[in-house]
Protein backbone atom coordinates (compact mmCIF):
# COMPACT_ATOMS: atom_id res chain seq x y z
CA UNK A 1 0.00 0.00 0.00
CA UNK A 2 1.26 2.90 -1.10
CA UNK A 3 1.46 6.18 1.76
CA UNK A 4 3.33 8.95 2.75
CA UNK A 5 5.50 9.13 6.43
CA UNK A 6 7.19 11.99 7.67
CA UNK A 7 10.12 12.21 9.79
CA UNK A 8 12.25 15.06 11.49
CA UNK A 9 16.01 14.87 11.75
CA UNK A 10 16.35 16.44 15.08
CA UNK A 11 19.11 19.23 16.10
CA UNK A 12 21.73 16.67 17.39
CA UNK A 13 21.27 14.86 14.03
CA UNK A 14 21.83 18.01 12.21
CA UNK A 15 24.52 19.50 14.44
CA UNK A 16 26.81 16.32 13.60
CA UNK A 17 26.31 17.12 10.20
CA UNK A 18 24.12 13.57 9.82
CA UNK A 19 21.47 14.84 7.94
CA UNK A 20 22.81 13.58 4.30
CA UNK A 21 23.21 10.15 5.83
CA UNK A 22 19.53 9.71 7.44
CA UNK A 23 17.77 11.02 4.04
CA UNK A 24 19.71 8.84 1.73
CA UNK A 25 18.93 5.55 3.97
CA UNK A 26 15.28 6.03 2.96
CA UNK A 27 16.53 7.74 -0.69
CA UNK A 28 18.23 3.84 -1.03
CA UNK A 29 15.20 2.09 0.26
CA UNK A 30 13.23 3.26 -2.54
CA UNK A 31 11.15 5.96 -0.82
CA UNK A 32 10.72 8.86 -3.35
CA UNK A 33 11.12 12.48 -1.28
CA UNK A 34 8.16 14.49 -1.76
CA UNK A 35 9.26 17.16 0.27
CA UNK A 36 12.59 18.46 1.98
CA UNK A 37 12.84 22.31 4.60
CA UNK A 38 15.16 22.69 7.10
CA UNK A 39 13.86 25.47 9.99
CA UNK A 40 13.69 25.85 13.34
CA UNK A 41 10.82 24.85 15.77
CA UNK A 42 9.25 27.82 17.70
CA UNK A 43 8.08 26.95 21.34
CA UNK A 44 4.47 27.31 20.11
CA UNK A 45 5.30 25.05 17.15
CA UNK A 46 6.94 22.25 19.36
CA UNK A 47 3.57 22.06 22.04
CA UNK A 48 1.43 21.49 19.02
CA UNK A 49 3.39 19.04 17.44
CA UNK A 50 4.03 16.79 20.70
CA UNK A 51 0.42 17.84 21.92
CA UNK A 52 -0.22 13.65 21.98
CA UNK A 53 2.30 14.06 25.21
CA UNK A 54 1.33 16.90 26.91
CA UNK A 55 0.59 15.12 30.09
CA UNK A 56 3.23 13.50 30.20
CA UNK A 57 6.62 13.98 32.28
CA UNK A 58 8.72 14.24 29.70
CA UNK A 59 6.98 16.64 27.58
CA UNK A 60 9.19 19.63 28.60
CA UNK A 61 12.38 17.45 27.80
CA UNK A 62 10.67 17.13 24.59
CA UNK A 63 9.85 20.67 23.25
CA UNK A 64 13.10 21.83 24.41
CA UNK A 65 15.06 19.66 23.28
CA UNK A 66 13.47 20.00 19.07
CA UNK A 67 13.71 23.78 19.44
CA UNK A 68 17.16 24.03 20.63
CA UNK A 69 18.66 24.29 16.88
CA UNK A 70 17.34 23.65 13.64
CA UNK A 71 15.52 20.60 12.17
CA UNK A 72 15.51 19.01 8.49
CA UNK A 73 11.58 17.74 8.02
CA UNK A 74 10.67 15.64 5.42
CA UNK A 75 7.75 13.66 3.40
CA UNK A 76 8.05 10.51 1.69
CA UNK A 77 6.18 8.22 -0.18
CA UNK A 78 6.18 4.66 -0.87
CA UNK A 79 5.02 0.97 0.12
CA UNK A 80 4.17 1.33 3.77
CA UNK A 81 6.04 4.01 4.46
CA UNK A 82 4.64 4.52 7.71
CA UNK A 83 5.53 0.51 9.40
CA UNK A 84 8.93 0.96 7.51
CA UNK A 85 10.08 4.16 8.69
CA UNK A 86 9.54 3.29 12.28
CA UNK A 87 10.96 0.07 11.77
CA UNK A 88 14.11 1.83 10.26
CA UNK A 89 14.70 4.60 12.81
CA UNK A 90 14.50 2.12 15.67
CA UNK A 91 13.14 1.88 19.44
CA UNK A 92 13.39 5.45 20.98
CA UNK A 93 15.37 4.89 23.54
CA UNK A 94 19.12 4.50 21.44
CA UNK A 95 20.65 1.77 23.45
CA UNK A 96 17.80 -0.09 22.93
CA UNK A 97 17.79 0.27 19.01
CA UNK A 98 19.24 -2.23 17.10
CA UNK A 99 22.41 -2.31 15.41
CA UNK A 100 21.58 -1.20 11.56
CA UNK A 101 18.68 1.04 12.64
CA UNK A 102 19.59 4.80 12.60
CA UNK A 103 19.27 5.77 16.26
CA UNK A 104 21.10 2.16 16.83
CA UNK A 105 23.93 3.61 14.83
CA UNK A 106 23.79 6.91 15.55
CA UNK A 107 21.68 7.69 18.63
CA UNK A 108 23.40 9.03 21.87
CA UNK A 109 19.92 8.94 24.40
CA UNK A 110 16.23 9.84 24.98
CA UNK A 111 16.30 12.95 23.21
CA UNK A 112 19.21 13.00 21.79
CA UNK A 113 18.24 10.19 19.44
CA UNK A 114 18.68 11.54 15.65
CA UNK A 115 15.08 11.17 14.76
CA UNK A 116 11.62 11.51 15.07
CA UNK A 117 8.61 10.09 12.53
CA UNK A 118 4.54 9.51 12.29
CA UNK A 119 3.69 6.17 14.19
CA UNK A 120 0.31 6.44 12.36
CA UNK A 121 -1.57 7.93 9.52
CA UNK A 122 -3.45 10.42 12.25
CA UNK A 123 -0.01 11.34 13.86
CA UNK A 124 1.54 11.89 10.40
CA UNK A 125 -2.00 14.47 9.17
CA UNK A 126 -1.31 16.18 12.26
CA UNK A 127 2.72 16.60 12.09
CA UNK A 128 3.25 17.15 8.74
CA UNK A 129 0.61 20.29 9.28
CA UNK A 130 2.67 21.87 11.83
CA UNK A 131 6.29 20.70 10.35
CA UNK A 132 4.86 22.09 6.51
CA UNK A 133 2.56 24.74 7.56
CA UNK A 134 5.08 27.28 6.28
CA UNK A 135 3.51 25.41 2.68
CA UNK A 136 0.27 27.19 3.34
CA UNK A 137 1.29 30.37 5.05
CA UNK A 138 2.87 31.25 1.39
CA UNK A 139 -0.71 30.20 -0.28
CA UNK A 140 -3.49 32.73 1.09
CA UNK A 141 -6.76 31.19 0.71
CA UNK A 142 -8.70 32.58 -2.02
CA UNK A 143 -11.45 35.66 -2.06
CA UNK A 144 -15.03 33.95 -3.72
CA UNK A 145 -17.57 36.39 -4.75
CA UNK A 146 -21.01 35.20 -5.57
CA UNK A 147 -22.41 36.98 -8.55
CA UNK A 148 -26.03 36.33 -10.44
CA UNK A 149 -29.38 37.83 -11.10
CA UNK A 150 -32.05 38.58 -8.19
CA UNK A 151 -33.70 35.65 -7.87
CA UNK A 152 -31.44 33.20 -8.78
CA UNK A 153 -30.63 31.80 -5.46
CA UNK A 154 -27.20 33.52 -4.55
CA UNK A 155 -28.14 34.49 -0.90
CA UNK A 156 -29.70 30.61 -0.62
CA UNK A 157 -26.16 29.51 -1.66
CA UNK A 158 -24.42 31.55 0.23
CA UNK A 159 -26.53 30.20 3.22
CA UNK A 160 -25.93 26.77 2.30
CA UNK A 161 -22.09 27.30 2.16
CA UNK A 162 -22.12 28.74 5.53
CA UNK A 163 -25.14 26.56 7.04
CA UNK A 164 -23.16 23.31 6.25
CA UNK A 165 -19.83 24.77 7.14
CA UNK A 166 -21.24 25.29 10.73
CA UNK A 167 -22.61 21.96 11.14
CA UNK A 168 -19.40 20.73 9.93
CA UNK A 169 -17.55 22.67 12.96
CA UNK A 170 -15.93 19.34 14.76
CA UNK A 171 -14.10 19.01 11.36
CA UNK A 172 -12.80 22.39 11.80
CA UNK A 173 -15.66 25.06 11.38
CA UNK A 174 -16.26 27.94 9.68
CA UNK A 175 -15.27 31.45 11.30
CA UNK A 176 -17.19 34.84 10.87
CA UNK A 177 -15.19 37.43 9.39
CA UNK A 178 -16.19 40.95 9.15
CA UNK A 179 -18.06 41.03 5.26
CA UNK A 180 -17.03 37.47 5.01
CA UNK A 181 -17.23 33.80 6.05
CA UNK A 182 -14.04 31.76 6.17
CA UNK A 183 -13.95 28.18 5.00
CA UNK A 184 -10.77 26.23 6.52
CA UNK A 185 -9.72 23.00 4.66
CA UNK A 186 -10.82 20.96 7.11
CA UNK A 187 -14.67 22.05 6.79
CA UNK A 188 -14.50 22.17 2.77
CA UNK A 189 -12.87 18.12 3.17
CA UNK A 190 -15.64 17.41 5.08
CA UNK A 191 -18.39 19.21 2.67
CA UNK A 192 -16.30 17.68 -0.40
CA UNK A 193 -16.22 14.03 1.06
CA UNK A 194 -14.25 11.56 -0.80
CA UNK A 195 -13.74 14.30 -3.64
CA UNK A 196 -11.29 16.03 -1.55
CA UNK A 197 -8.88 13.02 -2.05
CA UNK A 198 -7.60 14.57 -5.49
CA UNK A 199 -7.63 17.78 -4.42
CA UNK A 200 -5.17 16.81 -1.29
CA UNK A 201 -2.38 15.26 -4.59
CA UNK A 202 -1.77 19.16 -5.55
CA UNK A 203 1.39 19.97 -4.46
CA UNK A 204 0.21 23.96 -3.67
CA UNK A 205 -2.76 22.87 -0.83
CA UNK A 206 -5.44 25.73 -0.44
CA UNK A 207 -5.84 26.58 3.20
CA UNK A 208 -9.35 27.43 3.00
CA UNK A 209 -11.93 29.97 1.28
CA UNK A 210 -12.80 33.45 2.05
CA UNK A 211 -16.50 33.74 0.89
CA UNK A 212 -17.92 37.04 0.41
CA UNK A 213 -21.09 37.77 2.55
CA UNK A 214 -22.57 40.17 0.20
CA UNK A 215 -24.01 38.94 -3.13
CA UNK A 216 -24.32 41.00 -6.12
CA UNK A 217 -22.50 43.82 -7.31
CA UNK A 218 -21.87 45.85 -4.71
CA UNK A 219 -19.01 43.18 -3.89
CA UNK A 220 -17.19 44.75 -6.77
CA UNK A 221 -17.52 47.93 -6.78
CA UNK A 222 -16.20 47.61 -3.24
CA UNK A 223 -13.59 45.16 -4.03
CA UNK A 224 -11.93 47.44 -6.52
CA UNK A 225 -7.98 47.03 -6.74
CA UNK A 226 -6.31 49.39 -8.75
CA UNK A 227 -8.20 49.01 -11.56
CA UNK A 228 -8.34 44.97 -11.08
CA UNK A 229 -10.68 43.05 -8.22
CA UNK A 230 -9.92 42.25 -5.22
CA UNK A 231 -11.96 38.84 -5.70
CA UNK A 232 -9.55 35.85 -7.48
CA UNK A 233 -12.64 33.83 -8.51
CA UNK A 234 -16.23 34.17 -8.60
CA UNK A 235 -19.37 31.89 -8.67
CA UNK A 236 -21.97 33.23 -11.53
CA UNK A 237 -24.79 31.45 -10.16
CA UNK A 238 -27.90 31.03 -12.95
CA UNK A 239 -31.56 29.46 -12.31
CA UNK A 240 -31.93 26.49 -14.62
CA UNK A 241 -34.96 27.22 -15.76
CA UNK A 242 -34.58 31.04 -16.43
CA UNK A 243 -31.27 30.85 -17.58
CA UNK A 244 -29.28 34.09 -18.27
CA UNK A 245 -31.20 37.20 -17.11
CA UNK A 246 -30.21 41.05 -17.11
CA UNK A 247 -28.35 41.14 -14.23
CA UNK A 248 -26.79 37.30 -14.99
CA UNK A 249 -25.23 39.62 -18.46
CA UNK A 250 -24.27 42.68 -16.32
CA UNK A 251 -22.47 40.12 -13.37
CA UNK A 252 -20.88 38.60 -16.40
CA UNK A 253 -19.83 41.67 -18.18
CA UNK A 254 -18.21 42.69 -14.48
CA UNK A 255 -16.07 39.79 -14.57
CA UNK A 256 -15.19 40.14 -17.47
CA UNK A 257 -14.00 44.05 -16.87
CA UNK A 258 -12.24 43.05 -14.06
CA UNK A 259 -10.54 39.85 -15.82
CA UNK A 260 -12.00 37.51 -12.90
CA UNK A 261 -12.02 33.71 -13.98
CA UNK A 262 -15.79 32.19 -13.12
CA UNK A 263 -17.44 28.84 -12.89
CA UNK A 264 -21.35 28.63 -13.26
CA UNK A 265 -23.57 27.35 -10.14
CA UNK A 266 -26.63 25.98 -12.28
CA UNK A 267 -28.89 26.32 -9.11
CA UNK A 268 -32.61 24.96 -8.56
CA UNK A 269 -31.70 21.57 -10.93
CA UNK A 270 -33.88 19.98 -8.32
CA UNK A 271 -36.75 22.44 -9.29
CA UNK A 272 -37.02 20.50 -12.84
CA UNK A 273 -40.44 19.23 -13.34
CA UNK A 274 -40.08 15.66 -12.50
CA UNK A 275 -36.81 15.89 -10.73
CA UNK A 276 -36.56 13.22 -8.34
CA UNK A 277 -35.79 13.60 -4.56
CA UNK A 278 -32.28 12.30 -4.15
CA UNK A 279 -30.31 11.33 -0.65
CA UNK A 280 -26.89 11.80 -1.99
CA UNK A 281 -24.99 15.02 -2.14
CA UNK A 282 -23.38 14.58 -4.90
CA UNK A 283 -24.80 16.00 -8.49
CA UNK A 284 -23.05 13.11 -10.50
CA UNK A 285 -24.63 10.43 -8.48
CA UNK A 286 -28.66 12.53 -8.32
CA UNK A 287 -28.53 12.95 -11.96
CA UNK A 288 -27.75 9.00 -12.55
CA UNK A 289 -31.19 8.30 -10.44
CA UNK A 290 -33.19 10.76 -12.79
CA UNK A 291 -35.35 9.04 -15.60
CA UNK A 292 -33.84 9.56 -18.82
CA UNK A 293 -36.39 12.62 -19.74
CA UNK A 294 -35.14 14.66 -17.16
CA UNK A 295 -31.31 13.81 -17.91
CA UNK A 296 -31.83 14.93 -21.28
CA UNK A 297 -33.81 18.14 -20.55
CA UNK A 298 -30.90 18.88 -17.62
CA UNK A 299 -28.75 18.67 -20.76
CA UNK A 300 -30.80 20.67 -22.87
CA UNK A 301 -30.93 23.64 -19.78
CA UNK A 302 -26.90 22.80 -19.97
CA UNK A 303 -26.64 23.22 -23.68
CA UNK A 304 -29.12 26.51 -23.54
CA UNK A 305 -25.92 27.77 -20.80
CA UNK A 306 -23.28 26.84 -23.57
CA UNK A 307 -24.77 28.22 -25.92
CA UNK A 308 -25.26 32.01 -24.33
CA UNK A 309 -21.56 31.74 -23.11
CA UNK A 310 -20.30 31.05 -26.69
CA UNK A 311 -21.95 33.93 -28.08
CA UNK A 312 -20.22 35.82 -25.54
CA UNK A 313 -16.95 34.48 -26.51
CA UNK A 314 -16.47 31.59 -23.81
CA UNK A 315 -16.36 28.22 -23.97
CA UNK A 316 -18.00 26.06 -21.19
CA UNK A 317 -19.42 22.89 -20.65
CA UNK A 318 -20.90 20.61 -17.56
CA UNK A 319 -18.01 20.07 -15.41
CA UNK A 320 -17.87 15.96 -15.73
CA UNK A 321 -17.25 16.72 -19.44
CA UNK A 322 -14.93 18.94 -18.86
CA UNK A 323 -11.10 17.83 -20.79
CA UNK A 324 -8.92 21.55 -19.89
CA UNK A 325 -10.24 23.17 -17.17
CA UNK A 326 -8.26 26.18 -18.26
CA UNK A 327 -10.03 26.56 -21.66
CA UNK A 328 -13.70 26.29 -20.29
CA UNK A 329 -15.65 27.69 -17.80
CA UNK A 330 -17.25 24.97 -15.19
CA UNK A 331 -20.92 24.47 -15.19
CA UNK A 332 -22.29 22.51 -11.91
CA UNK A 333 -25.93 21.77 -11.40
CA UNK A 334 -26.65 22.46 -7.86
CA UNK A 335 -29.65 23.15 -5.43
CA UNK A 336 -28.71 25.67 -3.11
CA UNK A 337 -32.05 24.36 -1.03
CA UNK A 338 -31.05 20.40 -0.39
CA UNK A 339 -27.29 21.13 -0.95
CA UNK A 340 -27.30 18.71 -3.92
CA UNK A 341 -23.94 19.65 -5.97
CA UNK A 342 -22.41 21.64 -3.19
CA UNK A 343 -19.27 19.09 -2.92
CA UNK A 344 -18.59 18.97 -6.60
CA UNK A 345 -18.67 22.97 -6.78
CA UNK A 346 -16.60 23.96 -3.83
CA UNK A 347 -14.06 20.77 -5.77
CA UNK A 348 -14.15 22.46 -8.39
CA UNK A 349 -13.45 26.12 -6.89
CA UNK A 350 -10.73 24.51 -4.96
CA UNK A 351 -9.29 22.67 -7.82
CA UNK A 352 -9.37 25.67 -9.99
CA UNK A 353 -7.69 27.57 -7.56
CA UNK A 354 -4.79 25.64 -6.71
CA UNK A 355 -4.45 24.17 -10.41
CA UNK A 356 -4.20 28.41 -11.94
CA UNK A 357 -4.09 31.21 -9.39
CA UNK A 358 -0.95 30.09 -7.54
CA UNK A 359 0.50 33.66 -8.37
CA UNK A 360 -1.78 35.50 -7.78
CA UNK A 361 -2.11 33.37 -3.86
CA UNK A 362 1.79 33.22 -3.13
CA UNK A 363 2.24 35.56 0.04
CA UNK A 364 6.08 35.42 -1.33
CA UNK A 365 7.20 39.56 -0.87
CA UNK A 366 3.66 40.57 -1.86
CA UNK A 367 2.92 43.79 0.27
CA UNK A 368 0.29 43.85 3.09
CA UNK A 369 -2.76 45.73 1.93
CA UNK A 370 -6.66 45.43 1.64
CA UNK A 371 -9.75 47.56 0.71
CA UNK A 372 -11.69 49.15 2.99
CA UNK A 373 -15.65 48.20 2.85
CA UNK A 374 -16.83 50.87 5.72
CA UNK A 375 -16.20 53.28 8.15
CA UNK A 376 -18.36 54.10 10.83
CA UNK A 377 -18.23 54.87 14.92
CA UNK A 378 -19.25 52.08 16.73
CA UNK A 379 -20.24 52.28 20.46
CA UNK A 380 -17.33 51.26 23.05
CA UNK A 381 -15.00 51.09 19.52
CA UNK A 382 -15.31 55.10 18.25
CA UNK A 383 -14.14 55.01 14.26
CA UNK A 384 -14.16 51.74 12.59
CA UNK A 385 -13.15 50.07 9.33
CA UNK A 386 -14.26 47.34 8.33
CA UNK A 387 -11.52 45.58 6.10
CA UNK A 388 -11.16 42.99 3.80
CA UNK A 389 -6.94 42.03 4.34
CA UNK A 390 -6.33 40.99 0.63
CA UNK A 391 -2.19 40.10 0.83
CA UNK A 392 0.38 39.54 3.78
CA UNK A 393 -0.07 40.31 7.22
CA UNK A 394 -1.52 43.30 9.02
CA UNK A 395 0.12 43.44 13.03
CA UNK A 396 -1.14 46.10 15.53
CA UNK A 397 1.98 47.88 15.84
CA UNK A 398 2.00 48.64 12.27
CA UNK A 399 1.26 51.70 10.60
CA UNK A 400 -2.22 51.71 8.23
CA UNK A 401 -1.61 54.08 5.27
CA UNK A 402 -5.39 55.19 3.97
CA UNK A 403 -6.92 57.89 2.06
CA UNK A 404 -9.19 60.33 2.69
CA UNK A 405 -11.03 62.85 0.30
CA UNK A 406 -8.11 65.52 0.18
CA UNK A 407 -5.59 63.61 2.52
CA UNK A 408 -3.60 60.46 3.08
CA UNK A 409 -3.47 59.72 6.44
CA UNK A 410 -0.95 57.45 8.11
CA UNK A 411 -2.33 55.89 11.63
CA UNK A 412 -1.92 53.14 14.18
CA UNK A 413 -4.48 50.75 15.02
CA UNK A 414 -5.60 51.58 18.56
CA UNK A 415 -7.18 47.68 17.85
CA UNK A 416 -7.68 44.67 15.34
CA UNK A 417 -10.66 42.73 15.95
CA UNK A 418 -12.02 39.33 14.55
CA UNK A 419 -15.79 38.18 15.52
CA UNK A 420 -15.81 35.56 17.92
CA UNK A 421 -16.95 32.30 16.65
CA UNK A 422 -20.80 32.30 15.79
CA UNK A 423 -21.61 30.55 19.02
CA UNK A 424 -19.92 33.37 21.22
CA UNK A 425 -21.86 36.05 19.44
CA UNK A 426 -25.11 36.26 21.55
CA UNK A 427 -24.11 39.13 23.31
CA UNK A 428 -24.11 41.80 21.91
CA UNK A 429 -21.94 43.73 24.02
CA UNK A 430 -19.02 41.47 23.14
CA UNK A 431 -18.94 40.07 19.83
CA UNK A 432 -15.30 40.84 19.15
CA UNK A 433 -12.02 39.78 19.71
CA UNK A 434 -8.95 41.83 19.49
CA UNK A 435 -6.01 39.96 18.18
CA UNK A 436 -2.14 41.24 17.72
CA UNK A 437 -2.37 40.27 13.86
CA UNK A 438 -4.32 39.05 11.19
CA UNK A 439 -3.29 37.12 8.49
CA UNK A 440 -4.57 37.27 4.71
CA UNK A 441 -6.77 36.77 3.30
CA UNK A 442 -9.12 37.70 5.95
CA UNK A 443 -11.92 40.11 6.94
CA UNK A 444 -11.43 42.16 9.91
CA UNK A 445 -12.30 45.52 11.80
CA UNK A 446 -9.57 48.13 13.11
CA UNK A 447 -10.53 50.84 15.42
CA UNK A 448 -8.53 53.73 15.56
CA UNK A 449 -9.35 57.54 15.80
CA UNK A 450 -8.07 59.05 12.96
CA UNK A 451 -10.21 56.80 10.32
CA UNK A 452 -12.89 59.18 10.27
CA UNK A 453 -13.60 60.58 6.79
CA UNK A 454 -11.36 57.62 5.08
CA UNK A 455 -13.23 56.73 1.82
CA UNK A 456 -14.89 53.47 1.37
CA UNK A 457 -13.58 51.00 -1.30
CA UNK A 458 -10.14 52.71 -1.23
CA UNK A 459 -6.87 50.82 -0.75
CA UNK A 460 -5.31 50.59 3.09
CA UNK A 461 -1.52 49.99 2.84
CA UNK A 462 0.52 48.42 5.94
CA UNK A 463 3.81 49.78 6.43
CA UNK A 464 6.83 48.66 8.86
CA UNK A 465 8.59 51.37 8.53
CA UNK A 466 9.20 55.49 7.50
CA UNK A 467 10.38 54.42 3.96
CA UNK A 468 7.45 52.21 3.53
CA UNK A 469 5.25 54.99 5.09
CA UNK A 470 6.25 57.20 1.77
CA UNK A 471 6.20 55.19 -0.41
CA UNK A 472 2.66 54.01 0.09
CA UNK A 473 1.46 57.88 0.40
CA UNK A 474 3.04 58.12 -2.96
CA UNK A 475 1.05 55.39 -4.29
CA UNK A 476 -2.64 56.19 -3.11
CA UNK A 477 -1.99 60.18 -4.15
CA UNK A 478 -1.86 58.88 -7.36
CA UNK A 479 -4.76 56.90 -7.24
CA UNK A 480 -6.43 59.44 -5.70
CA UNK A 481 -5.53 61.88 -8.89
CA UNK A 482 -7.12 59.91 -11.32
CA UNK A 483 -10.03 58.61 -9.52
CA UNK A 484 -11.84 61.99 -9.48
CA UNK A 485 -12.47 64.72 -12.07
CA UNK A 486 -13.28 68.17 -11.65
CA UNK A 487 -12.62 70.15 -15.26
CA UNK A 488 -14.24 72.86 -16.57
CA UNK A 489 -15.61 71.24 -19.45
CA UNK A 490 -18.94 70.90 -20.25
CA UNK A 491 -20.34 67.46 -18.46
CA UNK A 492 -22.67 65.87 -15.53
CA UNK A 493 -21.76 66.07 -12.03
CA UNK A 494 -21.59 62.78 -10.44
CA UNK A 495 -21.47 62.11 -6.96
CA UNK A 496 -21.26 58.64 -5.13
CA UNK A 497 -21.04 57.04 -2.33
CA UNK A 498 -17.71 54.80 -2.27
CA UNK A 499 -14.99 55.15 -4.71
CA UNK A 500 -15.75 51.61 -6.16
CA UNK A 501 -19.25 52.93 -6.99
CA UNK A 502 -17.31 56.05 -8.97
CA UNK A 503 -14.67 54.20 -10.81
CA UNK A 504 -17.64 51.96 -12.17
CA UNK A 505 -20.06 54.79 -13.37
CA UNK A 506 -17.43 56.84 -14.58
CA UNK A 507 -16.29 53.95 -16.81
CA UNK A 508 -19.85 53.11 -17.68
CA UNK A 509 -20.37 56.64 -18.70
CA UNK A 510 -17.15 56.72 -20.62
CA UNK A 511 -17.96 53.76 -22.92
CA UNK A 512 -21.56 55.83 -23.43
CA UNK A 513 -19.81 59.20 -24.15
CA UNK A 514 -21.55 60.67 -21.78
CA UNK A 515 -19.01 63.64 -20.77
CA UNK A 516 -18.65 64.00 -16.94
CA UNK A 517 -17.74 67.37 -15.75
CA UNK A 518 -17.39 66.83 -12.07
CA UNK A 519 -17.09 63.26 -10.13
CA UNK A 520 -16.30 62.92 -7.02
CA UNK A 521 -17.44 61.20 -3.07
CA UNK A 522 -19.79 62.34 -0.76
CA UNK A 523 -23.39 63.96 -0.71
CA UNK A 524 -24.89 66.83 -2.92
CA UNK A 525 -24.57 69.80 -1.87
CA UNK A 526 -25.74 73.36 -3.13
CA UNK A 527 -22.04 73.72 -5.14
CA UNK A 528 -22.73 71.03 -7.28
CA UNK A 529 -26.36 72.28 -8.01
CA UNK A 530 -24.84 75.82 -9.03
CA UNK A 531 -22.31 74.24 -11.23
CA UNK A 532 -25.19 71.94 -12.90
CA UNK A 533 -26.78 75.33 -13.10
CA UNK A 534 -24.02 76.85 -15.40
CA UNK A 535 -23.22 73.71 -17.25
CA UNK A 536 -27.25 73.59 -18.68
CA UNK A 537 -27.13 77.38 -19.55
CA UNK A 538 -24.36 76.03 -22.07
CA UNK A 539 -26.15 72.46 -22.86
CA UNK A 540 -29.74 71.86 -21.21
CA UNK A 541 -29.15 68.35 -21.49
CA UNK A 542 -25.63 67.84 -19.71
CA UNK A 543 -26.89 70.42 -16.75
CA UNK A 544 -27.55 67.41 -14.30
CA UNK A 545 -26.48 65.65 -10.97
CA UNK A 546 -26.14 62.56 -11.13
CA UNK A 547 -26.64 60.99 -6.74
CA UNK A 548 -25.51 57.55 -6.09
CA UNK A 549 -26.70 56.28 -3.16
CA UNK A 550 -25.72 59.17 -1.47
CA UNK A 551 -27.92 62.31 0.36
CA UNK A 552 -28.94 65.27 -1.14
CA UNK A 553 -28.73 68.11 1.35
CA UNK A 554 -30.94 70.18 2.34
CA UNK A 555 -29.64 73.48 0.54
CA UNK A 556 -28.87 71.89 -2.62
CA UNK A 557 -32.77 70.37 -2.81
CA UNK A 558 -33.81 73.87 -2.06
CA UNK A 559 -31.25 74.95 -5.04
CA UNK A 560 -32.07 72.56 -7.59
CA UNK A 561 -36.16 73.14 -7.18
CA UNK A 562 -35.67 76.82 -7.48
CA UNK A 563 -33.10 76.40 -10.71
CA UNK A 564 -35.06 73.44 -12.36
CA UNK A 565 -31.83 71.32 -11.94
CA UNK A 566 -32.71 67.50 -12.65
CA UNK A 567 -31.18 65.21 -10.02
CA UNK A 568 -30.83 61.30 -10.74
Amino acid sequence: MTEQSLFIVKPDAVSRNLVGEVVSRFERKGFKLLKLKMFTFTQAQAENFYGVHKDKPFFGELTSFITSGPVVAAIIEGNNAIATTRIMIGATKSFEADPGSIRGDFGLGFSENIIHASDSQESFDHESKVAFEWYDLQIRQPIVAVLGHVDSGKTSLLDRIRGTGVQGREAGGITQHIGASFLPSDTIKEMCGPLYKNLEKSEHKVPGLLVIDTPGHEVFTNLRSRGGSAADIAILVVDVNRGFQPQTNESLKILQSRKVPFLVALNKCDQISGWRKSETKFISQAIKEQDASIQTDLDQKIYDVVGTLSILGYKSEAFYRIEDFKSEIAIVPISARSGVGIPELLSVLVGLTQQYLQKRLDQEEKEPRGIVLEVKDEVGLGQTANVILIDGTIKKENSIVVAKRDAVIVTKPKALLLPKPLDEMRDPRDKFKPVPQVDAAAGLKIASPDLEGVLPGSTLYVAKNDNEIEKFTKLIESEMQSMFIDTETNGIILKCDTIGSLEAIVEMLKRSQVPVAKADIGPVNRRDVIEAKAIKEKDRHLGIVLAFNVKILPDAQDESDTSHIKRF
